[in-house]
């Protein structure tokens, strides 16, 4: 599979086997990793991330999982630990890195920091720093689509 087939956006796994299925789920969790590594052990370090890094170091399955098998129409709200969900859903990596370096081609044109980033026409809902008040907001999407 090529890394074109591997990136397009909303290219799901129903018609995906077992293989497919983990060669995909291997090669974006590796993809977050590394993207996170150079975020923190790279920018962070050089001070050109606008806030903090939180990255999600061991728990890279679980926005893999969950992004590959959403279906195109699902909204989600990844949170500061799931990196991979921006790119499974085609959020390209410039814009990723721009909006943690507070730049204007960011996905909030560096008007807020790496939590607080969403692009709907991906069906991607920025979080509340207060994580729990996400909940709510959650429940009034999924109510609003119903």
């Amino acid at each position: 599979m090529s890394t074109a087939e591997l990136l397009a956006p909303h290219n799901h796994l129903k018609a995906a086997g077992p293989a497919e299925t983990a060669q995909k789920c291997l090669y974006f969790m590796h993809m977050m990793r590394e993207v996170e590594d150079r975020i923190e052990r790279k920018l962070y370090r050089q001070g050109k991330i606008v806030g903090g890094v939180y990255v999600g170091r061991g728990q890279e399955a679980i926005p893999v999982g969950t992004a590959l098998h959403a279906l195109p129409h699902d909204v989600l709200l990844p949170s500061h630990r799931d990196m991979a969900v921006w790119f499974i859903r085609g959020v390209p990596l410039g814009r990723i890195f721009a909006q943690y370096m507070g730049r204007v081609d960011g996905l909030t044109r560096g008007r807020d920091g790496n939590m607080h980033m969403g692009d709907m026409s991906r069906g991607l809902v920025s979080i509340i720093s207060a994580l729990a008040a996400t909940v709510p907001v959650a429940a009034g999407i999924a109510m609003a689509l119903r």
